[in-house]
């Protein structure tokens, strides 16, 4: 493949930047910054755009910070003009350069790729082999990876793609703001400080040796190593990076089932002795590179199973059983909770996506608890709302509507004379105020969901939500049997209008 050139004139087109910037503004989430951005948009653009035209752009301090769940890990976060520059070298100077280069199964956050499709070529490439062979696993991890890559290998990689100086100089200022030492000199101080916090919190010996063991155990940057962790650029970077493994792999080792999921390698093959050869030469390969394998990497038979993906794989006569363990639902439920308290929308979009990873697993025990996790509908939202609050009429916010379902729907119904359509009842925004005040009257504590807000009201006196709604399922009963009532005269009706003078005349002894 040629070496691209003449790249870094698309970074300075304004249309470029102006669709990169409405890209950040949906994934920022510091809205005061954002907020102050957009304020003055048209200024910070041209100031990207001046800077760039110049080959003067410099990048600012990252915001450094400690992420707890579901493990401790760094992240760094840049501003909003930093966040742009990096999603434009992504697009425009990276993506076409190093995409083409990259092969089918080098799947870690490229676009049509990811997890997904690489749960679905591990799950081709065993039927491939088939299941009554015994088939071997060669897993290899890379130790600290991202912390890892050697700045001066990486641009000697790049530039045998990207011919265009300018964008090679760009990218290696990105990278060389790992070097900076206030850097290192915040992580250590969130490690200390996290320390300190587990002194006061009232945990076992074992979870404080743990927790401390994982603090310390977080990495430093060494000088023109690692990448920015949380950059869109580190991304790309990292995929590319072991690139020439890859082909290696594929086309000189002639292995044919291998997948490789950023810095974990799976090389799929019945012959055992061909894996071990493929270890020891993958291992010199990945010296080349200046990075050294993690002890955990081995040759596993799947009859034992093999973990990959979060998920363990396990081959039997009758096929592939897929699973996960015990410590993925604790994480889960811990991630799931606390999304809960902090924005209901995030918490069910997580939910929701929680769903696909554990429809995945194919074992009664395993799909079966978690079957009925996907959240993606309004009355789904009703039933995780209803579950916090089982003696509240809930109402949800949809567009221009209100809408309740199941027994909030059969009391709003009696209380309001709403027509229950499909186990549900909805009324327009300019409705709410004459809702609310006659749930008031009737003193029922109300909740309300609007987004990801939650707004609570409670009823003027005692909380009388199981009185009304015995009496609104007792009016729903009665309801319910005069349509019947009128179903089965309508049936007698149509059969013969002669019925029509029985049915009277019954009705007027009555």
């Amino acid at each position: 493949m040629k070496r691209k050139k003449n790249l870094y004139k698309d970074i300075l087109k304004y249309e470029h930047i102006l669709d990169i910037v409405k890209i950040v503004s949906k994934t920022t989430k510091n809205k005061k910054e954002l907020l102050n951005f957009k304020f003055a948009q048209n200024i910070h653009i041209y100031e990207i755009f001046n800077k760039l035209w110049h080959n003067d752009y410099h990048f600012s301090s990252y915001h450094i910070f400690l992420i707890k769940e579901p493990k401790y890990r760094i992240i760094m976060s840049e501003n909003i003009n930093d966040k742009i520059v990096n999603h434009l070298v992504s697009k425009y100077i990276l993506l076409p350069s190093i995409e083409p280069c990259c092969i089918d199964t080098n799947v870690a956050t490229r676009k049509n790729k990811g997890s997904e499709y690489a749960f679905k070529k591990f799950d081709q490439y065993i039927r491939q082999i088939g299941f009554n062979k015994t088939i071997y696993a060669l897993k290899i991890d890379i130790s600290k990876y991202f912390y890892n890559i050697n700045h001066f290998i990486l641009m000697d990689k790049l530039s045998k793609k990207i011919k265009d100086k300018y964008c090679l100089d760009l990218i290696k200022s990105i990278l060389d703001t790992t070097n900076d030492d206030y850097i290192n000199d915040k992580i250590t101080c969130l490690i200390n400080n996290e320390l300190k916090r587990l002194d006061g919190l009232n945990l076992s010996y074992n979870d404080r040796k743990n927790k401390e063991a994982t603090l310390k155990s977080l990495p430093h940057y060494q000088k023109n190593r690692g990448l920015p962790i949380g950059n869109m650029t580190s991304q790309i970077l990292a995929v590319f990076y072991l690139n020439d493994v890859d082909h290696f792999i594929k086309e000189d080792l002639k292995c044919r089932y291998y997948i490789r999921y950023m810095d974990d390698f799976v090389i799929l093959d019945t012959n055992k002795d061909k894996l071990k050869y493929c270890f020891k030469e993958i291992k010199k390969k990945i010296l080349t590179n200046d990075l050294q394998i993690n002890n955990k990497s081995n040759i596993y038979n799947l009859r034992n199973g093999i973990s990959f993906l979060g998920y363990t794989f396990k081959v039997t006569d009758n096929g592939l059983k897929i699973r996960y363990n015990n410590a993925t639902i604790r994480r889960i439920s811990r991630h799931l909770r606390g999304k809960k308290v902090k924005d209901y929308n995030h918490f069910f979009k997580s939910k929701s996506s929680y769903k696909g990873y554990f429809k995945k697993c194919n074992t009664a025990l395993y799909y079966g608890k978690y079957k009925k996790m996907e959240v993606n509908d309004m009355y789904e939202r009703y039933l995780e709302l209803k579950s916090d609050y089982p003696s509240n009429l809930v109402l949800l916010k949809r567009g221009k509507f209100y809408r309740t379902f199941d027994d909030d729907a059969i009391m709003l119904s009696y209380i309001m004379d709403y027509q229950i359509i499909d186990n549900r009842v909805g009324f327009p925004l300019e409705g709410l105020f004459k809702v609310k005040n006659k749930i008031r009257s009737y003193s029922i504590n109300l909740v309300i969901l609007d987004g990801d807000k939650i707004m609570c009201e409670e009823g003027n006196n005692e909380n009388n939500y199981k009185t009304i709604l015995k009496e609104s399922y007792s009016k729903y009963d009665k309801n319910i049997k005069i349509e019947e009532l009128f179903k089965v005269i309508r049936e007698k009706l149509e059969l013969n209008i002669d019925n029509y003078k029985l049915l009277k005349d019954y009705v007027d002894t009555m």
